[in-house]
């Protein structure tokens, strides 16, 4: 697994996002034809939503178990940091029903800075930045 399994397209609006053909789990996704930016030509990402399957309230994740995100975000941490720019925020998005007390981590696996459910934001106590 590499981060490479993962593409990066800038959007220019929300509203984009509505013409995206579905997948076959109802996701709508980029076309094909849509233009994807590598590790190294995107600079700009200062948020990333992380979704996941559990949740818990230290921003721990649990995703399908290959490690696309976990693999992405350290690449992309790497390429800004290397480029003396901001790692970009991470935010887990998931149902209150996904929150658990706690989720199992191994040492690949990458703490987020923020969990966010309908009933709450939880914060990660390393996350240094500003909102």
């Amino acid at each position: 697994m590499n981060s490479s399994d993962m593409e990066i397209h800038e959007l220019d609006s929300m509203e984009q996002i509505k013409g995206f053909p579905l997948s076959k789990w109802g996701i709508p996704e980029p076309p094909d034809t849509m233009r994807s930016c590598s590790m190294e030509t995107c600079t700009a990402i200062d948020l990333v939503l992380v979704p996941g399957v559990a949740f818990d309230r230290n921003c721990g994740r649990v995703g399908h178990g290959r490690g696309y995100y976990d693999c992405f975000l350290e690449a992309l941490s790497e390429a800004n940091i290397s480029r003396q720019r901001r790692v970009p925020l991470t935010v887990g998005l998931g149902f209150d029903d996904q929150l658990l007390d706690e989720v199992p981590l191994d040492e690949h696996d990458r703490v987020l800075d923020f969990v966010a459910t309908p009933s709450g934001l939880y914060s990660c106590a390393t996350y240094d930045g500003i909102l």
